[in-house]
C-alpha cells in the first residue's frame, strides 16, 4: 500500500508501524475466505450440472467462472475492511474506530465500498489466470505419480505458483485499486475510475508506477 500510495513509500509512512491497520485485516480475512471458497465450491458443480454435464469440474472453463464470481462474492466483506485497512497503512487516521467514524461522516455505508468496482477488476482477471494456473499445476503432479493423490504441500506449491503469476500480471489493476480507495493524490485531486486513472498512474510514474509494489504482492502470494 505504501509503495503504492500517491504521496510516496517513506511520505506513507516508510517502514514505520508495519502492522497499521492488522485489525481491520483480521476482521475482513474470515468472512472473505469462507465467501469465497464456499462461492467456489458450489459453484464448480452448478456449473457442470447448468451445462447438461457436458463439462468437467475441473475444466478451465469453470474455474475460470466459478472463481470469478466468488470473488465479486468475497469483495462484499473485503472491500469495507480494505478501504479501512490501507487509509490506515498510509498513516492517514490513528486508529481503526477513528478512520471508520471518518467515512461514515464523509460519504455514509457507501463510503466503504469506495473501490468495489476497481476491486472486481482486480480480482477477476486475477482469478482468471491463478485458478486454471492452479488446477493445471495439480493435475499434472497428479499423472506424475500414478495412485497417490495431490498432496498438501503439494497444492501448496501450486497455490505459490499460480498466485505469484497472478499477483505479477495485475499488479497495475492492483495499483490503480489502491489509489480509487485512498481517493486522492497529495495535491487533493480525486481518482475516479479505473481506466483513467491507470491512465493517469502511467503518465506520472510510466511503467514503474503501473508496477509499483510488485515485489511485495509477489511475494506474499
Amino acid at each position: 500500500t505504501r509503495l503504492q500510495a500517491p504521496s510516496g513509500f517513506t511520505a506513507a509512512g516508510g517502514f514505520r508501524r508495519l502492522h497499521q491497520g492488522i485489525a481491520s485485516a483480521a476482521v475482513g480475512s474470515a468472512p472473505t475466505s469462507a465467501l469465497f471458497l464456499c462461492s467456489y465450491e458450489v459453484l464448480k458443480p452448478a456449473l457442470v450440472a447448468a451445462r447438461g454435464g457436458g463439462a468437467a469440474e475441473d475444466s478451465p472453463v469453470v474455474h475460470v467462472i466459478a472463481a470469478s464470481a466468488a470473488e465479486a462474492v468475497a469483495s462484499i466483506a473485503s472491500v469495507p475492511t480494505e478501504n479501512v485497512k490501507q487509509k490506515l497503512q498510509i498513516g492517514r487516521f490513528g486508529g481503526t474506530v477513528a478512520c471508520v467514524e471518518a467515512i461514515l461522516r464523509a460519504e455514509g455505508a457507501r463510503g466503504f465500498f469506495r473501490g468495489y468496482s476497481a476491486t472486481i477488476a482486480r480480482e477477476v482477471p486475477f482469478a482468471a489466470i491463478q485458478f486454471p494456473i492452479y488446477e493445471a499445476l495439480k493435475g499434472c503432479w497428479a499423472r506424475s505419480q500414478p495412485g497417490r493423490s495431490v498432496d498438501t504441500y503439494q497444492a501448496a506449491v501450486c497455490g505459490s505458483v499460480a498466485g505469484a503469476t497472478a499477483g505479477l500480471a495485475t499488479c497495475p489493476l492492483d495499483v490503480a485499486k489502491t489509489r480509487l480507495m485512498l481517493g486522492k493524490d497529495k495535491q487533493g485531486r480525486a481518482y475516479r475510475g479505473m481506466l483513467p486513472t491507470l491512465q493517469r498512474i502511467y503518465v506520472e510514474g510510466g511503467l514503474a508506477g503501473l508496477f509499483a509494489g510488485v515485489g511485495p504482492r509477489v511475494a506474499w502470494m
